[in-house]
């Protein structure tokens, strides 16, 4: 395995991960940010910060998105199907178009410099990210740490919470203590929820200020304020390097104490006059910091947020609790919405052209049907190698891009597009072209279309992943799409031995016909496969797999000359389908053309792979 490459992809795919849930997520927090200015519920808005952080967490994991057919059917293209008469009977090359533009070069391997920025871009950020996890470990320890060497508060402190849980609601067991190196009244704890006062602190404030102050504390345990926070410390951890997520995080923070001191007042235990007083007065007698900003919640974390809070006060409406439920189910509701991912898609083409074709199909004899499958994989070989006369190499099998994970690059199929017109090298002057002039058509608009920098299901290319390609397709043989409307490829690029760094088509593209060795590892092969299908234009096991050996007997082998095209026809789901036996030499011809069982196959000779017991019969 190759470790430095392997570290690489996985850079680029985080630096890429990064930098979209950054996106989307910043969207999120920003969205949010207004919601704060409405004449609505601090409660409602402690929901929507809540969905905003969730979303930016969300968005670092779920990448493919929900699929949404909404948008007008895409146009079909035409599907006519590949002449099987053979190419001597298509039209001549003084009346064909003019030939395809050439795709861009691909570059054999992302640039260093790219690689290299990722790699150290993503050592910065495990750093980080692990610096932040520790902070967040140490708050942790510290307020258990508190919780731990606080003692019990006196019975009368116990009446006075009593009443304040029954106030605001609060049904769960909560325990009261004091301590001395508490700098005000704070809640710490998920579990089993603790307040703890300042020990002064009894002998200082009136009761009625007690019952105030416990129940603002016993309203960060009714809605549960501790468990949230540790959704921001998640985000900051993760994303410490977006300013956003810190400016939203002190917030989320100010709102979630505007909706408890909501909550106290609405549950009419003080009047507004008197609880500003005592904020107030905890201002002049509490210092603002927190030992654990994010483990505990406290009465007072600033003086920026005791402002705010005031200010709220002033501006506090009646709500009924219906209309405080209805509000709260719908910020709920429309959130929880937004945290998938959705994408709007054409919706399913009417599907007469598919049915139309399978019509067609239907008519064929097996002869035909053997005869035209020979024909579209016999053409996308000679693609391959008109690819290679241009470029230097064989093409890769998937797109190379370290812009995007593996799952969204395209598939090597659509670089063969501008080639499906050309004549390899070893093609005879004045031969006709091998496709016909509507599949041709349809591939020259397919290849203007698609952009080789966008992800397969980029709404750029997803047109193209929805078009059919006759040159792809096998009659009878499986279905054209998949349930999201894509068109299918019943094709795929056999790669070498299974997680081996090997094969025609290995993503660094640096094979060529002349290093091909054996019929197994560096064989120029395009199978035949009917299961595991996923979209032509898609990287992925439907487009591009491994090589193993037949399991199986197979009952037909058929070598020709070089004048037929010489293929290697095996009939057997992800194995090699056709093996292309193009060679200079006769020498070279027999070399491709080696047997599983080690031997090799002379042109022109008609066999079969060994079943299981002729091979251990030949080993013994």
């Amino acid at each position: 395995m190759n470790w430095s490459l392997a570290i690489s992809d996985a850079a680029s795919l985080l630096v890429t991960q990064l930098g979209w849930a950054s996106l989307i997520g910043g969207l999120a927090l920003l969205a949010a940010l207004p919601i704060g200015w409405l004449p609505i519920s601090a409660r409602v808005r402690c929901w929507y910060w809540r969905l905003a952080f969730a979303k930016l967490l969300i968005a670092l994991v779920w990448v493919q998105p929900v699929e949404l057919p909404w948008l007008a059917p895409a146009a079909s293209a035409p599907v006519a199907a590949v002449s099987t008469a053979g190419h001597a009977d298509a039209p001549s090359l003084a009346n064909d178009p003019p030939p395809l533009k050439a795709s861009p070069q691909i570059p054999l391997a992302p640039p260093a410099s790219s690689r290299s920025w990722a790699i150290w871009f993503s050592a910065a950020w495990i750093v980080g990210a692990s610096a932040m996890l520790c902070l967040a470990v140490a708050d942790a320890v510290r307020a258990a740490r508190m919780k731990r060497d606080a003692v019990d508060a006196p019975a009368s402190l116990h009446a006075l919470l009593a009443r304040a849980a029954a106030d605001v609601g609060l049904c769960r067991s909560v325990r009261l203590a004091l301590s001395p190196s508490a700098p005000g009244p704070m809640l710490v704890g998920i579990g089993r929820p603790t307040i703890i006062l300042p020990s002064g602190f009894p002998s200082r404030f009136s009761a009625d200020d007690l019952h105030a102050m416990l129940a603002h504390e016993a309203a960060h345990a009714v809605r549960r304020d501790l468990p949230w926070n540790y959704l921001y410390v998640a985000a900051r951890a993760l994303f410490f390097f977006h300013p956003l997520v810190w400016f939203a995080g002190r917030r989320w923070q100010q709102t979630q104490e505007v909706a408890c001191d909501e909550l106290v007042l609405r549950s009419g235990l003080t009047r507004p006059a008197a609880y500003g007083r005592l904020l107030l007065n905890l201002a002049q007698q509490v210092k603002f910091q927190s030992p654990a900003p994010w483990a505990v919640a406290g009465v007072l974390r600033d003086r920026t947020t005791l402002e705010r809070r005031i200010v709220a006060m002033t501006r506090m409406k009646p709500f009924s609790r219906r209309r405080l439920f209805l509000a709260t189910l719908v910020a709920v509701a429309a959130g929880s919405l937004g945290l998938v991912p959705w994408k709007l898609v054409a919706q399913p083409a009417d599907g007469s052209a598919d049915e139309a074709l399978q019509a067609k199909w239907k008519t064929l004899s097996e002869a035909e049907i053997e005869k035209q499958v020979l024909h579209n994989a016999g053409g996308l070989i000679r693609a391959a190698h008109a690819y290679e006369d241009e470029h230097g190499v064989l093409p890769p099998a998937v797109v190379p891009n370290p812009d995007l994970p593996p799952e969204k690059r395209l598939s090597g199929f659509v670089l063969l597009l501008p080639y499906l017109d050309k004549h390899p090298s070893y093609a005879k002057e004045g031969e006709a072209p091998w496709y016909d002039e509507e599949t041709r058509k349809t591939a020259s608009e397919l290849a203007a279309s698609i952009d080789l920098t966008k992800a397969w299901d980029d709404p750029v290319n997803l047109p193209a992943a929805r078009t059919l390609l006759p040159a792809l397709l096998v009659p009878n043989s499986a279905p054209l799409r998949d349930e999201a409307g894509h068109a299918l490829s019943h094709f795929a690029f056999c790669r070498g031995h299974a997680g081996k760094d090997n094969g025609a088509y290995n993503d660094d593209v640096k094979v060529t016909s002349g290093s091909i060795e054996d019929g197994t590892v560096h064989t120029l092969a395009i199978g035949q496969v009917s299961a595991g299908l996923n979209a032509w234009t898609a990287a992925g096991p439907g487009t591009s797999r491994w090589l193993f050996h037949p399991s199986e007997p197979v009952t037909k082998a058929t070598f020709g000359t070089l004048e037929d095209q010489t293929i290697y026809a095996v009939n057997c789901d992800a194995f090699p389908y056709l093996l292309d036996l193009k060679a200079s030499t006769a020498k070279g011809l027999a070399k491709i053309a080696a047997k599983t069982d080690g031997s090799v196959v002379e042109p022109g000779e008609v066999t079969a792979f060994p079943t299981k017991a002729e091979a251990r019969s030949k080993a013994k």
